[in-house]
């Protein structure tokens, strides 16, 4: 019953009939009844459950994908034959795979946060990889400890945690369907965790800052240390990230000069057509250039045998009949193709035009 409410068309789900609600019952449901039951989980799987779920996420509005990804990732976590299930899944809006599609989530989620990237999708600010603009606009303020940080807030509020949390059981190598940009991008899911430390203990600091609180000698020096290792980490990933991104360039130049070299070689066959052609009326229209094509033909052949006066030898058979006006290796019977004058002009103004554009 849950698979076929899950099937629900698309055009429905957002045309305002009750279809959106239903699903969101459909996906807590599964939730609460299916996920922490083997037996269920398998039988989920079984008929395709994963990917529904997988076809809802890509389809579904933003306020739904929290729940659906949410749901996606309890499966994921309690139920390992999950992950074959997302590696094995393709869009079917733009046939993608699964590591593809969560990257773009990812950007698409940073876009919205106003988070600092390079056009490349690099990391723009080493001091804050994370941080988006609203964090950056509220600042540092002291906070009682009952309190969430804004650091812990972000990782509530929006989808990079749980997306994190699919690729620690994904793996970050040898994904399928992943494309330059995704590999920029999961170098900064993968430090994830590594950089959302820092930026809790970037809080801590300023906290005690403003508190007017000087810590210890030694808890000092273990802050520094700790905000100068997420520092050299993000520039790490920083050069990585450069050298993707150099890579790339040099792939597609090569692959300039590989169709560059495929375009050439076309026109050199063309040309060396069109030079055939020539050569071939000018051998029929002159018999003095028949007979110097066929004693290059016959120079040729003298060249290519080992021994040089093998035409003087005792049992030389000379297969050329005499007074043979070709310049084919013919036999007793020979096969002309009749060219009319029209065709000879046809084929002359084509010639033109080519040498011409």
């Amino acid at each position: 019953m849950l698979t076929h409410f899950l099937k629900t068309d698309s055009k429905v789900i957002n045309s305002g009939q009750g279809f959106h609600s239903l699903l969101l019952a459909t996906v807590d449901c599964v939730w609460c009844s299916v996920i922490g039951c083997t037996l269920s989980e398998n039988y989920f799987l079984e008929n395709e459950g994963c990917f529904l779920l997988l076809d809802l996420l890509e389809i579904c509005s933003q306020d739904m994908q929290q729940n659906v990804l949410g749901c996606l990732l309890d499966l994921c976590c309690e139920n390992p034959q999950t992950v074959k299930h997302i590696l094995t899944w393709k869009g079917s809006k733009e046939n993608v795979s699964a590591p593809h599609f969560f990257c773009k989530m990812w950007r698409e989620e940073e876009r919205q946060m106003g988070v600092r990237r390079q056009p490349s999708g690099a990391i723009a600010d080493p001091d804050y990889p994370l941080m988006g603009c609203l964090q950056m606009e509220s600042g540092f303020y002291p906070q009682s400890a009952c309190c969430a940080s804004q650091a812990i807030v972000d990782v509530v509020e929006n989808m990079r945690g749980k997306i994190y949390c699919f690729f620690c059981k994904l793996g970050f190598d040898d994904l399928p369907g992943l494309q330059m940009i995704d590999h920029i991008t999961l170098v900064i899911i993968e430090k994830y965790l590594t950089f959302k430390s820092g930026e809790v203990w970037i809080e801590i600091v300023k906290e005690l800052e403003l508190e007017n609180v000087e810590p210890l000698k030694d808890d000092k020096a273990v802050c520094d240390a700790l905000l100068q290792r997420v520092k050299e980490c993000c520039q790490l990933n920083m050069q990585f990230q450069l050298k993707l991104i150099e890579s790339q360039k040099n792939m597609d130049a090569l692959d300039e000069q590989e169709l560059y070299a495929e375009i050439r070689e076309n026109n050199r066959q063309k040309e060396m057509n069109q030079n055939s052609w020539a050569e071939f009326v000018s051998r029929t229209s002159s018999y003095n250039l028949l007979k110097a094509a066929k004693l290059r033909q016959d120079l040729s052949i003298d060249l290519s045998r080992l021994q040089k006066i093998y035409r003087n030898e005792k049992f030389f058979h000379n297969i050329t009949m005499p007074k043979l006006g070709t310049t084919v290796f013919s036999g007793f019977h020979v096969q002309i193709e009749k060219i009319t004058p029209l065709h000879m002009q046809h084929q002359i103004k084509e010639n033109g035009e080519e040498k011409e554009q």
